[in-house]
């Protein structure tokens, strides 16, 4: 039975009106009236997945960063200047306009579909989060996650240093660090330890230390210059609250001291992120919370060149298949497949690694900026634009349906099981940087071998080690 929300109807007749509209301001050929559509159906979606306080975590999310990376240093430039952020001419502002809004057109309807097949938008918890398993699995995650976390910080300070001796772009040159493979393998860990100690349902209270302990090593990396993953921990654990806040509205995940926190923290972070970049780039220009806010949208914005000089450079790309380039990476250089095979692979930010390498961003940076390409700078990617490079606008549809579903897919079935959430939360950490970066690296970097040893392999001995102790139990109470 598909199950309709009347609610949802203004929507979908919002997002149908928009859609007329865009038709006709493609036929006027006017970018900026495209554009600002695209925003309209952006903010349509935006408030569509802020219905229903948590319900649809996962899309909002997902639509915060679309508008950090690909909407937001736009809106800005014309909203100040009249003037898009970057000077194209009007066909490749066209043709970026229109992906960016058919994307976003897609990306509902795929969520949508999803949401109508399913009579309950979210599953509900179905083990109960103080079953003996879930909390042997919870001190399993717990001490794993401490026990990793001075490799973590190892691994952090190592690069901390090497910045300060070197430069930020460097980090980026170099293959890997000096630091033991163990200790670069309990590294690898530490997230994975936290996401599964979320899945296993812990009350409010106990989601504080453990959060605040990821929070900080995380934040670390802050010193390097690197800002990302960060930022994509902070979307990890507000994905988490949202999604609680839902599925267990009694403990009030998300009250009135949340969004206090919300909205104070917000402009502080946007104004460290700031901070952190200007320090990268060596401007000591001071600036205000207003002009500070619009240089972090202008500065991520970048990843809408990505599409424009894809349209530009498409005859000078080399034929590769960067939307699979992750996963074909991942089968030519995983720790099992270099035991039996010895494939060579190319130096970080080198003409090999561009010009033959299955990395879009690489390719794209060295075509529009050779020289900085080499010293370590880039410009990122966008799954929008590797699909497009690939598959053309049938890429790029059949891309955002499945963002849609998989979207939707997450929310309804998180909680429904310890080791499908755990995958869920490394998926959508992915999907969240999408606008940024590949299409199918939510399947790459999920689905590892480390993933799937301390994942599935610790459940599993945590459930039989339960399971164990409740037989013995049985056999006591007959024998006694």
């Amino acid at each position: 039975m598909v199950n309709i929300n009347k609610k949802t109807i203004y929507f979908d007749l919002g997002i149908s009106i928009v859609f007329v509209l865009q038709g006709l301001f493609f036929l006027l050929q006017d970018s900026t009236l495209l554009y600002m559509g695209t925003f309209i159906s952006w903010f349509l979606i935006l408030l569509y997945s802020i219905d229903g306080q948590g319900k649809r975590a996962s899309l909002l999310c997902f639509e915060i960063t679309y508008f950090v990376f690909l909407l937001g240093g736009t809106f800005f430039s014309y909203l100040i200047e009249s003037q898009p952020l970057f000077i194209f001419n009007n066909d490749t502002l066209l043709h970026t306009y229109c992906l960016l809004y058919l994307s976003q057109l897609i990306l509902y309807i795929g969520y949508r579909w999803s949401e109508m097949k399913h009579k309950e938008p979210v599953m509900k918890f179905i083990e109960d989060s103080n079953d003996k398993t879930n909390i042997n699995i919870r001190y399993y995650a717990l001490i794993i996650m401490l026990i990793s976390t001075i490799p973590a910080l190892s691994v952090s300070i190592n690069n901390i240093r090497y910045v300060s001796a070197t430069s930020y772009e460097n980090l980026y040159l170099r293959a890997d660090n000096n630091l033991p493979f163990v200790i670069n393998k309990l590294e690898q860990i530490f997230p994975i330890a936290f996401f599964l100690f979320l899945s296993t349902k812990p009350s409010k209270k106990s989601v504080i230390f453990p959060t605040l302990l990821y929070l900080g090593v995380q934040s670390t990396t802050l010193a390097t210059g690197r800002r990302t993953d960060f930022v994509l921990s902070l979307m990890v654990v507000f994905f988490y609250f949202l999604i609680r806040n839902f599925i267990t509205p009694k403990e009030k995940w998300i009250g009135k001291k949340e969004l206090l926190a919300i909205a104070i923290g917000v402009p502080v972070l946007i104004l460290l992120l700031v901070y952190v970049s200007n320090i990268r780039s060596g401007d000591s220009t001071g600036f205000s919370l207003g002009s500070g806010i619009i240089k972090f949208f202008r500065d991520q914005g970048v990843s809408i060149t990505v599409i424009e000089y894809g349209k530009e450079l498409m005859d000078q790309i080399p034929k590769q298949w960067y939307a699979f380039g992750t996963i074909i990476d991942f089968f030519k250089y995983n720790e099992i497949t270099q035991l039996f095979c010895d494939f060579s692979s190319y130096a970080p930010q080198s003409v090999e690694q561009a010009l033959y390498g299955n990395s879009y961003g690489d390719t794209i940076s060295y075509l529009v900026i050779p020289y900085n390409y080499s010293q370590g700078f880039g410009l990122g990617s966008c799954y929008i634009a590797e699909m497009f490079q690939n598959f053309g606008i049938l890429g790029v549809i059949i891309i955002n349906f499945i963002y849609g579903w998989l979207l939707q897919f997450s929310n309804n079935r998180y909680g429904k099981s310890i080791i499908g959430s755990t995958f869920i939360i490394f998926i959508l950490m992915r999907l969240f940087y999408a606008p940024r970066s590949t299409p199918f690296s939510f399947l790459s970097s999920t689905f590892t071998i480390t993933n799937l040893i301390i994942i599935v392999g610790g459940v599993l001995i945590m459930k039989r080690f339960a399971l164990n102790k409740i037989k013995f139990r049985i056999r006591k109470e007959q024998i006694l």
